[in-house]
């Protein structure tokens, strides 16, 4: 239903509001004076304004509704049949300004919050996988709250960070993914602390000329994210929403399960320098209960049963005493069936001055390790807004608490995997641990056990038990945070918008890392424990004017400001080699070490922006549009100041009076866009500055000079040197594209062509020992991504209350590194052997 009330004055001047059967506006309506070319477009809030002839009939039309015309005469109200099309019309643009989608002129896609509620997962970002071309989505791990890795558009940069921009009501706000590596644990992106069920709608701009306005923080996209407002429904509607999954695994790496451990067809235990699995035959084994050396050595396991060694094999004997034709699954028997749990509280409502909309939830998540993973998850927001005549108040809360300990992993001999893996098929890594007892009757309790210690009479294991890495080795962290903003509109003149958003975002998150002291990466013990908080506050001031020049002819201005600060600080300290070696009840403190294994650290970083931006967008006869952009910028972390320019244009060509009539085609537009953005260098790369001594060789220090040894207060300049011509990495992008939509709106497609260019990439480059240095950060690199985006939608049934609907993206890009200023390659990430590199003429990241 539609509502509008018209008012009329001498001059022939209608002042309406468009509203659905609840009160609500309808944004973007559109009120044509009928038989003629004269038509305005509602604004956001349903008001418009309008110049008619005396006798004019006025047609309104809206997204989702049928057209209706009635006379201009009076007040009058408008009932309008329900259409069964469902488009989602009205979208969020740069600086969180709602638009037409059909007004577009770059690419951009629409993710709606239900579809990322419905996805069945925990974070926000692993329900947007396969929802929008050209974005490319990946867990970091398996464990519950890991991080998650998000591309759009394919890699524009060598060092600096492939995230997105992600806003949120307007606001920038961190999704950083600290403490991950190969070696260690996956820690969270904070983009988990989103819930999801908050979400309203994503809004992903793709392109650089959709994003141009934010500069140099939006080389790999934006991500506008607008949570839930309520509704002006003049009662408070409560909501619960439930959700249980059960986790399995999905697949396991296959193992072979034929020889034992040993080497060269002969059985032999750990203990003996037999790691391998290629030993005896188990097929061909005698059967039964193995033969035990009952006069030496032995375990005391934890169900009081006794763990005696077995005989090797020989050349005439390949089986020793091994009798025992019994195997494990050694990458099944670690899982389990995992759950998590979400629930979700939502009360809101409104009327006509005001709106508010509040939640509270909780996710509680065991993953499919049988021990030593686990996530949960407490939000609570509060997002309301009120007007007092020509001025409205705004704002958002958001409280987020999360807990979680996690599993070590990836190349680690104190990552389950590693140990796991390797594994003899014929040992049981189930009794982890228990009471060494020597020839001579002594009793060493607590020892690991495993298939290279299996009575646990080494304190150091090889490889750790995966058992014991599960329920002995600590990874957990605990995390607070607080985002907030506050905005305030005014309309001073029919014609003018001016708008003030500040926020704020505000994490702490405490982590704990803790090896016991027979661990096989730390013999003697290491404790880590570190706060980790990061600040973000940023302002924008905007004012935005809207003139309809003539009645084909639109103009709106836009000009504001920009302010950021972010923070970032990271202290704590690593101690080693315990005094206090009980394990089952570790000290989780730094005076558990001497003091000459104590090696405190604090790092922070403060970077701040300031940004001038303008943006002009024409409209022509409701047809062709031109959107034009510049923003001027300059930051802590590079000299001067840089202007990123963007001009993009559409026709809907569909209007032509041509398709007037047309059954198979319902909309047709062509757009294209050229459009420049950057990536801010790290801070402090303009100086060179002055590290902690440590002078290691192979794989460990030998000499730390941050250790209290020597008072903590050696320093050494660093090798390489700082740049003060450093400047943003610039990333030029033009692209190409359709939007159609056929057989009234059942089929949608989407196209695009994009091709960008990333110019002065930063890196490390070489310099002659000469100069006191070993290298120096320069802006040295090109990088090229090209690639095609598709976006089909079929609507095969619909009506008021039940549809069926096919969604299809596919996207393509080709990567290639066009040019390292003269370096044959560039080290990225790698541990021995083969790297992922950066080399000229390959795609970044290629195995070298």
């Amino acid at each position: 239903m539609l509502y509008g009330v018209l008012a009329f004055a001498q001059s022939r001047v209608v002042n309406g509001k468009v509203t659905d059967d609840a009160g609500s506006p309808v944004a973007f309506a559109t009120v044509t004076e009928a038989g003629t070319n004269n038509a305005v477009t509602a604004d956001a809030d349903g008001n418009f304004t309008f110049r008619v002839n005396p006798d004019a009939q006025l047609t309104i039309t809206g997204v989702g509704f049928q057209s209706q015309t009635v006379p201009a005469t009076g007040a009058s109200s408008v009932r309008l049949a329900r259409s069964n099309q469902r488009l989602q019309e009205v979208v969020v643009t740069g600086l969180g300004i709602a638009s037409r989608k059909d007004r577009l002129t770059s690419s951009q896609s629409t993710v709606k919050g239900a579809a990322l509620a419905e996805s069945g997962e925990t974070s926000v970002l692993n329900g947007m996988a396969s929802k929008a071309s050209g974005v490319f989505v990946s867990r970091s791990g398996g464990d519950p709250g890991a991080g998650t890795y998000i591309q759009i558009r394919g890699q524009s940069t060598i060092t600096g960070n492939l995230q997105p921009l992600f806003i949120i009501d307007g606001v920038p706000v961190s999704n950083a993914t600290l403490g991950q590596g190969t070696d260690g644990v996956v820690q969270q992106s904070r983009m988990n602390d989103l819930n999801a069920e908050d979400v309203e709608s994503m809004e992903v701009l793709k392109g650089a000329a959709a994003a141009a306005l934010y500069g140099t923080r939006a080389a790999n996209g934006v991500v506008l994210i607008t949570t839930k407002k309520g509704r002006n429904s003049k009662k408070v509607n409560i909501s619960l929403t439930n959700t249980y999954s059960v986790d399995k695994l999905n697949k396991s790496v296959p193992l072979q399960r034929n020889y034992g451990q040993g080497t060269n067809g002969r059985y032999g235990y750990g203990s003996n320098g037999n790691s391998r699995s290629w030993g005896d035959k188990i097929s061909e084994r005698a059967g039964g209960e193995d033969v035990f050396n009952t006069d030496g050595p032995y375990a005391i396991l934890p169900d009081g049963s006794k763990r005696y060694l077995v005989s090797s094999g020989t050349a005439d004997d390949p089986h020793g005493g091994k009798r025992s034709q019994t195997t494990y699954d050694h990458a099944k028997d670690l899982f389990e069936d995992g759950y998590y749990l979400d629930n979700t509280l939502a009360l809101s409502g409104g009327d006509e001055k005001g709106v508010f909309y509040t939640s509270i939830s909780n996710l509680k998540q065991d993953g499919i390790l049988k021990a030593g993973s686990d996530y949960d998850r407490k939000t609570f927001r509060l997002n309301a807004d009120r007007k007092f005549g020509i001025l409205k108040l705004a704002g958002t809360f958001n409280y987020i608490h999360s807990s979680s300990d996690r599993a070590q992993q990836g190349s680690n001999i104190s990552g389950i995997f590693l140990g796991g893996l390797r594994t003899a098929p014929d040992f049981d890594n189930t009794f982890f641990e228990g009471t060494y007892v020597d020839a001579s009757g002594a009793q060493f309790p607590n020892r690991q056990i495993s298939y290279r210690n299996p009575i646990g009479a080494r304190t150091n294991s090889g490889y750790d038990n995966p058992f014991w890495i599960l329920n002995r080795i600590k990874n957990k962290s605990t995390l607070n945070r607080v985002t907030g903003s506050f905005e305030g509109t005014i309309n001073p003149l029919s014609w003018l918008t001016i708008v003030e958003r500040a926020g704020i975002d505000n994490y702490t998150d405490k982590q704990l890392e803790n090896f016991p002291s027979i661990s096989s990466t730390f013999p003697g013990g290491q404790l880590s424990l570190q706060t980790i908080s990061e600040t973000q506050f940023n302002n924008d001031l905007f004012a935005r004017g809207s003139f309809d020049l003539t009645s084909n002819l639109n103009l709106s201005v836009l000009a504001g400001f920009n302010f950021n600060h972010r923070d970032f600080e990271n202290v704590g300290a690593t101690v080693r080699n315990f005094i206090n070696e009980d394990i089952l009840n570790p000290r989780f403190d730094f005076g558990n070490s001497p003091g000459d294994a104590r090696f405190p650290f604090n790092g922070e970083s403060h970077i701040r922006t300031t940004a001038g931006y303008a943006q002009v967008s024409v409209g022509l006869f409701d047809q062709l549009f031109v959107d034009v952009t510049g923003r001027s910028e300059a930051a802590s972390t590079f000299n001067n100041t840089f202007f990123y320019p963007s001009a993009s244009i559409g026709w809907q060509f569909s209007k032509l009076s041509t398709f007037n009539n047309s059954k198979f085609l319902s909309f047709g537009k062509i757009r294209a866009s050229y459009g420049e953005v950057g990536v801010q260098p790290e801070p402090y790369l303009l100086s060179t500055y002055y590290n902690p001594l440590v002078i290691a060789e192979s794989y460990g220090p030998t000499l730390d000079a941050s250790s209290q040894t020597y008072s903590g207060g050696g320093y050494a300049r660093s090798s390489i040197k700082g740049n003060p011509d450093l400047e943003p990495e610039r990333k030029s992008e033009f692209e190409v594209g359709t939007d159609l939509r056929f057989l009234d709106n059942r089929i949608s497609l989407s196209g695009t062509y994009y091709k960008n260019k990333t110019t002065g990439a930063i890196f490390s480059v070489q310099v002659p020992a000469s100069t006191g240095f070993l290298n120096i950060n320069d802006n040295a690199a090109e990088i090229e991504n090209k690639g095609y985006e598709l976006d089909l939608g079929l609507n095969w049934i619909r009506s008021e209350d039940f549809s069926i609907t096919t969604n299809i993206v596919a996207s393509t890009n080709k990567n290639k590194v066009i040019s390292l200023k003269g370096v044959e390659s560039f080290f990225l990430q790698g541990f021995t052997g083969t790297s992922s590199r950066a080399v000229e003429g390959l795609p970044l990241g290629v195995l070298w």
